[in-house]
């Protein structure tokens, strides 16, 4: 993400739209949580009346969808009322630059920049309690991602039955090695669908199957989600799953540990010290414990859809 100096942007017109900068990206480091719910606030606040938001990132990933990507910039190149920042850790200099160009609002940011930014909000736990700045009402204020969003609005059904005995997700760019992991710790003959964001596996009893179910789909058909810590765990929790945590890092592991209670985890713990025998016994157990039934849709998009309008109010009452 490139920056100009002040002088050089586009001055707002005379319409008194408000104008919002949403920094995020995505890779290895950050997966791909963070453009996934900043795709949804940047879909919501350009339906809204007399606003206009832009996503400034450096990583448009070649699936990302076409009605966005006329919301999209490399740099700012305009004047924004208000520029969010979503990308965790913010250096001073970083936040320094962008309070030139207007407010800043940073959305879970443990980095030196945080506490120089006007505005601050911690939509996941924050282990730091070091933090000097601290954070609004997150949790009233969480934002899906649009993965999730957008394909819920596109199932033409009341309920969605729950015929899928796992779907796990191994991370942004996982390798066939851990994925293997996660497959060889399931119960025999269960169903289990692998997701990734390129493309989605259905498997029962071994044998691969053509999947024509959407992203979330998945997630409502789904009895069992299996993740390291992230979004989908709070996707997979209001679509009725049971969930269960593997982590890569320590650091995700704690985050966990931090909401498993709010949520329902059961935390396995991280990846490289499982003990492979009471994970594979634990997650038969919760398999037992899940049974089949449907969930409905309208109660999962209605609580998608109030984070997103207490977000926007939120930037109406306190900011814009």
């Amino acid at each position: 993400m490139k920056l100009n100096s002040v002088q050089q942007y586009t001055q707002k017109g005379s319409n008194n739209d408000k104008i919002i900068a949403i920094i995020t990206d995505c890779g290895t480091d950050l997966g791909m949580g963070h453009l996934q719910r900043m795709m949804s606030l940047l879909w919501y606040l350009n339906q809204k009346n007399r606003m206009k938001a832009y996503l400034i990132s450096d990583s448009i990933p070649d699936n990302f969808p076409q009605q966005l990507l006329q919301y999209t910039k490399k740099k700012i190149d305009f004047k924004p009322d208000l520029i969010i920042r979503d990308k965790r850790n913010s250096s001073i200099d970083e936040i320094s630059m962008l309070k030139e160009i207007s407010r800043v609002l940073v959305i879970d940011d443990n980095g030196d920049g945080r506490d120089l930014a006007d505005h601050v909000i911690d939509l996941l736990p924050n282990p730091d309690k070091r933090l000097g700045k601290t954070s609004d009402q997150g949790h009233d204020l969480f934002i899906y991602g649009y993965n999730f969003f957008g394909s819920l609005k596109g199932i033409n059904k009341k309920r969605v039955e729950k015929n899928i005995d796992f779907t796990i997700y191994p991370g942004y760019q996982a390798d066939e090695e851990y994925i293997s992991f996660l497959i060889n710790l399931l119960p025999e003959k269960t169903n289990h669908v692998i997701l990734n964001w390129e493309n989605l596996s259905n498997h029962i009893d071994g044998r691969k199957n053509n999947n024509r179910k959407s992203y979330s789909e998945l997630i409502l058909s789904s009895r069992i989600i299996i993740s390291h810590f992230g979004i989908m765990l709070y996707e997979g929790f209001i679509s009725g799953c049971r969930l269960i945590s593997i982590n890569r890092s320590s650091y995700h592991s704690k985050l966990t540990d931090m909401v498993k209670d709010d949520l329902c985890i059961t935390n396995l713990g991280e990846y490289k010290s499982i003990d492979k025998i009471k994970a594979k016994r634990d997650i038969d157990m919760i398999l037992s414990n899940s049974k089949g039934r449907s969930i409905s849709i309208m109660d999962v998009l209605s609580k998608v859809e109030d984070g997103l309008e207490r977000f926007y109010r939120y930037l109406q009452e306190n900011i814009i």
